[in-house]
């Protein structure tokens, strides 16, 4: 996570001082198994990302929609929601006590004030690239937090998906859908 981090801050940086108007980065997680969440999450802190959104590994809330290939198949689909919702705790935790510990000098890193669970991959996209992707259809029939006003007025989106390759290969299909072909 940490190699993870120290690329995206560097890219992100980079392509930011070419973009004309507001760049807001986005993060996308989920942390599978028994791994310390707490220490990925620290590593990502700096980044100073706008939002951070937190999904199950799975295409579609319901599992029938979801190919066998799709998703991780070693826990059962309540898990899947107690662990996501668990990394989404631990990173506003870990906001609070960053805010908290901060000096004036670091009062940018770890500014991140909005974070959201979604029960699937495709609510995710659909919230996070704010309708922009066309790739993105929102076929969702839940009702998705409002896209803060802070969030919408970006010229540009920078999203980073890690913490799981079933999470980012979900997300490719979902982005690129013939990429299996």
């Amino acid at each position: 996570m940490r190699q993870c981090a120290t690329w995206f801050k560097s890219v992100s940086k980079s392509e930011e001082s070419n973009i004309q108007g507001k760049v807001v980065r986005m993060l996308i997680l989920n942390v599978t198994g028994e791994r310390d969440v707490a220490a990925l999450v620290s590593f990502l802190k700096p980044c100073e990302f706008d939002a951070a959104a937190f999904t199950p590994n799975k295409k579609y809330k319901d599992i029938s929609k979801n190919r066998a290939d799709e998703f991780e198949l070693s826990n059962n689909d309540e898990m899947k929601q107690v662990q996501s919702k668990r990394c989404k705790q631990i990173w506003d935790n870990t906001e609070n006590n960053t805010m908290i510990n901060n000096t004036a000098n670091d009062a940018m890193v770890g500014n991140t004030k909005i974070s959201h669970y979604f029960p699937c991959i495709t609510d995710t996209l659909v919230w996070v690239t704010q309708g922009r992707d066309t790739n993105i259809s929102n076929v969702t029939e839940e009702t998705l937090p409002d896209v803060p006003s802070s969030l919408k007025d970006a010229n540009h989106l920078q999203v980073l998906v890690t913490g799981s390759l079933h999470l980012v290969g979900g997300v490719l299909l979902q982005i690129s859908p013939g990429l299996n072909d």
